[in-house]
């Protein structure tokens, strides 16, 4: 379990909403990462949506990964709200609780630091200074 700084997270498993398997490597792929866990059922946690949305647009432009997890179905009707709400991060689904156990975390919204080897950085409950954050693991 990633409980502490610089721990290595395990290298869990989810799916994308097609379905296909994904490895945490894969997204990290040497890239600082802000993993997201995010959800429909937490109020907290929808009114955070835009945000995470902007936050994966702008990690994006300045070239760092976004990884957005939930337990909940990446079924048509969570995608069309999705996409009616305008939130075009990326959605996976943590779908037999492997992230959730790796990175030992239990509610939503919650946010995690990765550096481009894997090893948690940072724990957060809000997406306040992240870009900075991810920057300035990229230049150590």
């Amino acid at each position: 379990l990633a409980r502490t700084e610089r721990s290595v997270v395990p290298n869990a498993a989810f799916v994308d909403a097609a379905g296909r398997s994904h490895r945490l490597s894969e997204v990290v792929a040497g890239r600082p990462t802000l993993v997201a866990f995010w959800s429909m059922g937490c109020p907290y946690s929808v009114a955070q949506h835009p945000a995470l949305a902007a936050t994966a647009r702008r990690l994006g432009a300045l070239g760092y990964n976004t990884m957005a997890l939930t337990h909940a179905p990446l079924d048509s009707a969570m995608l069309a709200t999705l996409e009616a709400r305008q939130l075009d991060f990326t959605p996976y689904r943590d779908d037999n609780n492997e992230a959730r156990l790796a990175f030992a975390q239990w509610g939503t919204p919650e946010y995690f630091v990765l550096d481009g080897e894997g090893r948690l950085r940072s724990r957060l409950r809000t997406l306040d200074g992240v870009a900075a954050l991810l920057m300035a693991i990229d230049k150590q």
